[in-house]
């Protein structure tokens, strides 16, 4: 009976947690608003007179926002040209990725219910030539890798001066509960040459509808699978013998 209580306790709680998450912003910092204080140096009294103080109102284009890693190739910066808010990053079409990751610069760090149905948006607006941009969302289990799952088939296109959102559904396999989310910005040599850049603001994920339980976990998308043949032997002595060691078909032992 004690048992059965607490099953039935444990199922509301699930049920609970699931609901809770519908419809929360799950991406930290989506809106690229958040950076790290700079902390000046300590000062004393060796310090040069010369030295130049920072203007009040200093804008550093090159600060990086909070929850993101962002590869070198792109030549990433930051904008005031943005969709909301304040701050929007703008980037290169030189071949490279940008990640959300957490304060321990986990980039699986996404909570997720498996089965659940979610909804990824982003912003974006720019002067390169031909469409880019792929977003790719990894689920885990634990801190095994289940699928990676990439929209290399529905990349921006027709790029402007204009702000233009892009949307998303992905259903989260059956057995994961952690997820990360990516932004694949190709190389487009043509574009970079010219001075093309691409801006991106406003990245959300969140759950839109609740999964189903299930016990079944898919298998993880990057595994080789190897086959073995068993061959029955007659050996000296021994009736049967099963190998299940590679046998070239044919091969008899004496």
């Amino acid at each position: 009976m004690i048992h059965r209580i607490y099953f039935i306790l444990l199922l509301l709680s699930l049920s609970f947690t699931a609901k809770a998450q519908l419809g929360k912003e799950l991406i930290l910092n989506g809106g690229f608003e958040e950076y790290a204080k700079v902390t000046p140096p300590p000062s004393g009294e060796d310090d040069e007179e010369d030295e130049e103080e920072e203007p009040p109102g200093y804008f550093d284009p090159y600060q990086k926002p909070l929850y993101w890693y962002f590869n070198s190739s792109l030549f990433y910066t930051r904008t005031k040209d943005a969709h909301s808010g304040v701050f929007a990053v703008k980037v290169y079409p030189n071949g490279g990725s940008f990640f959300s990751r957490d304060e321990n610069f986990n980039p699986y760090h996404i909570a997720i219910e498996a089965g659940g149905e979610y909804r990824l948006t982003y912003w974006y607006k720019g002067n390169v030539k031909n469409p880019n941009i792929t977003v790719t969302v990894d689920w885990y289990k634990g801190t095994t890798s289940i699928k990676k799952e990439t929209r290399d088939k529905e990349k921006a296109t027709d790029f402007s001066d204009q702000w233009q959102q892009k949307t998303f559904t992905f259903k989260a396999p059956a057995g994961v509960d952690k997820a990360g989310v990516g932004l694949y910005i190709e190389n487009d040599y043509m574009s970079a040459e010219s001075g093309g850049c691409i801006l991106i603001d406003d990245i959300s994920f969140v759950q839109t509808k609740e999964g189903k339980p299930s016990a079944a976990l898919e298998a993880p998308s990057n595994v080789v699978v190897r086959s073995y043949s068993v061959f029955k032997v007659h050996l000296r002595g021994v009736r049967e013998v099963c190998l299940s060691r590679y046998v070239t078909p044919g091969m008899y032992l004496s």
